[in-house]
Parts: structure tokens; sequence; C-alpha cells
């Protein structure tokens, strides 16, 4: 592997600097192509970076450093010339959805040998590989390359997939063809004067070795980097092209989920859900339980101990220039949503302190500190950034605890929400992350961080490999709660590929709650690439011991208790969902003679939901005794 994820140790780290890469520019030649690079425009000596097209850029994002590699001529040839030292990228455009096809062609000379890789995200130290390819190296994964004529190793969604043969002196063809709306990459590799064959396939989204169980289908950029030495290689023929249509997924479910319970008791509902759009879906959900309007009551939502000398720990890192650090923690729906759903989050606070006279709460004198919220997003990190609050340097006046007061406040309505807090750490003796130690009772999303100001979030005590607790960070929420809490999902984020179906859990909780009440909700689902969200009504009826008290008796049903056929008297009937006693749908019945088929059912209690052409409901209750 060229570079670990993240070169980071408590209170000795050494991160590579980072910066926003751009967008690139239209091709410079062919406009069938996003990107197309044959160097015969580029002028031989200069470097890609610094003089070429907008689309390229260095690890580090230096133009024109050492990184930077130059134009060169090879057998009449302008290429691009890649010694050890450089460490190129090329932006592809950060795609999310279609299917592309990148080519090159690459020339080794006799005795060296080159490396690459696709990115899901670029983020310099903290970028998320795709796939690492090795020419004339072989690599097990441990960072140790080893020079091996005629060979190379391919990491993709494992370690060592595939052994590349490869050859010296002469032009080696690379084909990638990445259908991100199926997840799915292939390789191909043509040689000199033989047919293309196809290296490996795998599953696109998974990371260049799968260590993680994160997914990420993002098309991001390329690397170029000549880790050895030994290290040579040249670069031609670059291309980007879309092959395929514009595409979005698609998410269907039930029009209505309901839910009859008894007073404290426990229940579940099975919701299936399938995508019937033509991309894969990354969907992320939640129970809505909607906004209240007006009180005054305020709370302070949060996973930390109090501050005190004996637990808080302060961290120190050493960085090799300043580097921009995001830390925070993710409050999860069942966090909040039975004490202050629907109440909004008005501040955000984080403690500063002076770890040493004159270090500045180890943060740069004079930069801006960033508090934010940020909503659920996919895959386990966070989505849409809903509110973010600048703060001065100067603003920071005296140790403690600093309350930041959002101009925008965020509605807590049942999605789970990230509180973060961003500042420019010195390159060293910086001490800004401040934690309460108590590493017992770390909440799962209690200690995420970031650098660079871009990338995933991960947490510190599996970066570090030790636990410092959960991060002195929270929330103050204003106004009147809703009632929420009663209903909580199994999964809150998933992946699903276009035509397939996926089953997720409703779990209600009628501990505390009325006999005779209804309870209402919404279930929703938020799908990477489509603007709207897809939302359905839930409802809870809680039942008593009196449960035909909440049921309507609109229509006549007879025989009840069944052995099997039940007929419904009335007229301009729609159709009949049938119901368990767990409020899971059993059936649904349209029907011209008003008859219901109960005889493959089991014994037990069910619930008729008649529903009329006017779209009026009517619940009754029919006892299946065979």
């Amino acid at each position: 592997m060229k570079k670990n994820l993240l070169f980071a140790m408590a209170c000795v780290l050494g991160l590579f600097g980072t910066a926003n890469a751009q967008e690139p520019d239209q091709p410079n030649a062919d406009s069938t192509y996003l990107i197309c690079e044959r160097f015969e425009n580029y002028e031989v000596g200069n470097k890609l970076a610094e003089k070429g097209n907008d689309c390229w850029t260095t690890w580090s994002t230096k133009e024109g450093g050492a990184e930077d590699a130059f134009v060169d001529t090879l057998n009449g040839n302008k290429v691009a010339h890649f010694k050890n030292g450089n460490d190129q990228v090329i932006l592809l455009g950060g795609y999310t959805t279609g299917c592309y096809e990148i080519e090159f062609d690459v020339y080794i000379p006799n005795g060296k040998n080159g490396y690459y890789n696709i990115l899901h995200d670029f983020a310099g130290s903290s970028s998320v590989w795709a796939m690492q390819g090795y020419l004339h190296l072989t690599d097990d994964g441990s960072t140790n390359q080893v020079p091996a004529a005629g060979h190379g190793t391919i990491h993709a969604a494992g370690n060592s997939v595939a052994d590349l043969a490869c050859v010296y002196d002469a032009w080696m063809h690379l084909r990638f063809i990445v259908d991100i709306d199926r997840d799915l990459a292939t390789m191909l590799c043509q040689m000199p004067e033989a047919e293309e064959d196809t290296i490996v396939s795998w599953q696109w989204s998974k990371s260049s070795f799968d260590d993680d169980g994160t997914l990420n289908r993002k098309l991001d950029a390329m690397n170029f980097y000549p880790p050895l030495k030994s290290s040579e290689f040249y670069l031609d023929n670059f291309t980007l092209k879309k092959t395929s249509g514009e595409t979005a997924p698609e998410i269907t479910f039930s029009d209505e989920i309901k839910q009859w319970s008894l007073v404290d008791d426990l229940a579940s509902v099975e919701v299936t859900i399938e995508n019937t759009g033509t991309s894969v879906a990354d969907y992320t959900a939640w129970i809505d339980y909607g906004v209240s309007e007006g009180g005054n009551k305020v709370s302070v939502i949060n996973y930390d101990d109090e501050i005190t000398e004996e637990k808080t720990q302060i961290l120190g890192l050493t960085f090799k220039e300043p580097t921009l650090i995001e830390l925070g923690a993710m409050y999860t729906a069942a966090a909040y949503s039975s004490s202050v759903a629907g109440t909004k989050v008005t501040h955000v606070s984080y403690p500063f302190f002076e770890f040493e006279a004159g270090n500045g709460y180890g943060i740069v004198e004079g930069s801006d500190i960033k508090f934010r919220v940020y909503k659920q997003g996919y895959n386990g990190q966070p989505g849409e950034c809903l509110s973010e609050k600048v703060v001065a340097y100067s603003e920071i006046t005296q140790p403690g605890w600093f309350s930041a007061k959002l101009d925008t406040p965020v509605v807590l309505s049942g999605f789970n929400v990230w509180a973060t807090v961003e500042f420019l750490s010195p390159a060293q003796n910086a001490y800004p992350l401040l934690l309460d130690g108590m590493s017992e009772n770390l909440a799962p999303y209690g200690d995420v961080i970031r650098f660079g100001g871009e990338g995933a979030f991960y947490s510190m005590a599996e970066m570090f490999e030790q636990s410092y607790g959960n991060v002195h960070i929270r929330m103050t929420c204003a106004g009147e709660p809703v009632f929420g809490g009663w209903a909580e999902l199994d999964q809150v984020d998933g992946i699903l590929p276009m035509g397939e179906t996926a089953t997720m859990t409703i779990n209600f909780n009628t501990f505390g709650l009325s006999a005779g009440q209804t309870y209402e909700a919404k279930l929703v689902f938020s799908v990477n690439n489509v603007e709207e969200v897809f939302e359905t009504p839930l409802l809870l009826q809680v039942c008593g011991e009196n449960v035909e008290e909440i049921l309507s008796n609109n229509y006549n049903i007879y025989p009840n208790p069944t052995t099997g056929m039940v007929t419904i008297e009335g007229e301009n009937i729609d159709y009949v969902a049938v119901y368990n006693s767990l409020g899971q749908l059993v059936k649904v019945v349209k029907t011209q003679n008003n008859v219901v088929d109960m005889s493959a059912c089991d014994n037990g209690v069910y619930f008729f939901n008649v529903v009329d052409n006017a779209g009026k409901t009517s619940v009754q209750r029919v006892v299946v005794a065979k």
C-alpha cells in the first residue's frame, strides 16, 4: 500500500498536509471524452500541474514542486515522465452515478517499476483508495514493495486479488470500466501484439483492501506514484469518458404503515423496500416525529462527562504543517428522540484551554473556529451541513466552555445529527483535543475526527488504538418537545442495487403510552442523487384491554371467529388490508364480492383495515379459529 490511510498516533502524529481539490476543466481534445490527455499540446520541460490542464494536481496539492512531474518525449511522442519523488494526481470529477471508462498507456524502462491507484476520495492522507496497481513490483499490503520483473500486484476489494503480467520497454494499455450504477468495476490489460485480457472484476464500492467495512462509490481521482528509487515510468493517451446516460435510484415501499399494540408492550414490523430506479441506491432512513411550535424548555444533549482534572484528557498532535482538525460526535435519534424530538439546536459548545502558557488553546492565532451541525448521511458519515457558525479567534477571550449560537437553528425531528468543531492546529506544541477520559462509557460515535477539512470521519479510539473517551462537545436545544422515541429502525442506512429489495424492521415500544391513543410519525428515506425524499405515514394505535373501544364497526364482518372465508357487508369497498396482531401486513385483498380468504392464516387475532373508494378506513378485529 502506497501510504497508510492515516498517519496518526496520539500525542505524536505526523500528517501530510491537504488542500481542497479543484474540479477538472473540459478535455483539451476530442469532445467525446470528459478528460483527454495526449500531451501533444504541452511544452516539453513544463510540469503537469503547474502548466497543464486544471485536472492535474499533486498529492499535497503543491503544483510546481517536487511532486509535480515533467512533460518529456519518448520515441518522438510527448508524454508524462514520472520518477521517484513525483506524486501526481489527476482529478476525475467526483462522479457518484453513471458508467465510465478510464484508459491509458504506460511504459516501464528495463529494470524500473511503477505504481498507480484509483481513489474513491482524494483528500491527502485521508484519501480512500478504490484500487491499487503495481507494475514490475509485488506488494503484500504492508507497504513493503519488492521489485519483481514481469509481475504486478493488484489490490481491489481485497489484498493481492490478481497478478498482472508486465513487460519492459513497450507500451502496456490499461482499461478500467467503472459502473457506479451497478457497483461493479473491471480492469483489462492489452500487451503489445496481444488480445485484451480481463484481469479482475470487483465490487466498486469496496476499498482497495476492504479492511474497514465502509462503502464508497465515488470516482474521484487517480494517483501516479514511483514509490522506490528504482521506480520510473511514462504515461500517455489518458482518457476518461462516460458510457451511460443519466440514471437515478428510486425507492418504493408501503403507502402507509400501521401498528396495533397493547400498552406496555414491544412489537415490530418489517418493511420491504425496493429500488425500482436505474442506479444503485445509497439510502439513509429515519423516523420523523415532526416539529413542535413554541415552548421555552432548554435542554443540553451530550455524551461527555463533566470536565475534571482527574478524568479529562487533553491531547497534543504534531503535524508537518498547520492542519485543519474537525472533531465532534454523532447523536443518534435514539439518544434524543424520547426527550427533545421536535426542538431546535440553538448552540454548539466546546471547551478551550491553554495547556501551557502561550500555546493559544492549541489553535493558530488569528484563525477562525467553525461550529457545524450535520444531518444524517450515508455509510456512517455525516450528510448535509445544516448550520455553520464561524467564530473569530478573538472571541475566545477566556478558558472554559465556549457556546456558539447558530445563525440557523436545526430542528431535531428524528434523524441522526452530527455536532462538530473545526480549527487550524499549529504544526507543533498544540493541545487542542479535549475528551472526557471515560473510555468504558464511549459512545459509538462519541469521538470522531478528520483532518484537512474533507474526507471521512474516523473514531479516535480506532485511529489511536487507545480510547480517550467522548469529545467534550454539547448541543443546546430549545422548544417544546414532541412525543417521540416510540419507534426505532434496526438500521439507518444501506446500499440497494437496482431491481433488488431489502427488509428493515421498525421496533415499537408502548411503555408509558396511553391506551386508546394514536401516535403519528413518518418513515423517511433519503437517497443519493435524488433531490426529494421518499416518505410514508407511520401510525401506532395503542390498545388497552377493551380493544373494541378503538375499533370501528362500520361494516358487518362474518363469520367471526372464522375458519376460512370471511364476508364483509358493505358498499364501495376499494380494498382490505389484513394485519396480524403484531401489526405486520399479511395480505391486501381487492375483491369484487367482498370475500376474504383466511384459510391459509394461522389461528390468532387479525385486523381488517377496510378502505372505501373515498379513501376512508375502518379497522375491525377478526379471529381465526380452526
